[in-house]
């Protein structure tokens, strides 16, 4: 099952775009599309499951480091369970935070 070994999150208009889109440049860097899916923070999204999230990374190659980038994740308190279920599915996911 392809996960994401990092995310990028930050206030918006803080250069998560920027930086998403340079490491999406980069080989052996995978990013998913769509740049922010939400998945941890926003219930309807969280609800299409596992699998849904998966699939963003589905083009990935096999040794490719798999990110994703959203903001969301750090608009607490209006998104309270983005950091519980992040940890849930992802322990040892590295954060980039701007």
């Amino acid at each position: 099952m392809p996960l994401p070994s990092f995310i990028i999150m930050g206030a918006m208009k803080c250069a998560t775009s920027s930086i998403q889109k340079q490491l999406s440049l980069q080989d052996g860097i995978y990013m998913s599309e769509p740049k922010e899916p939400n998945f941890f923070s926003d219930d309807s999204v969280y609800a299409k499951g596992i699998n849904w999230y998966c699939q963003l990374f589905d083009d990935a190659q096999a040794d490719d480091i798999l990110g994703e980038a959203s903001t969301h994740y750090t608009k607490w308190p209006d998104k309270p369970n983005s950091v519980i279920r992040m940890k849930q599915l992802l322990p040892d996911v590295k954060l980039i935070y701007v």
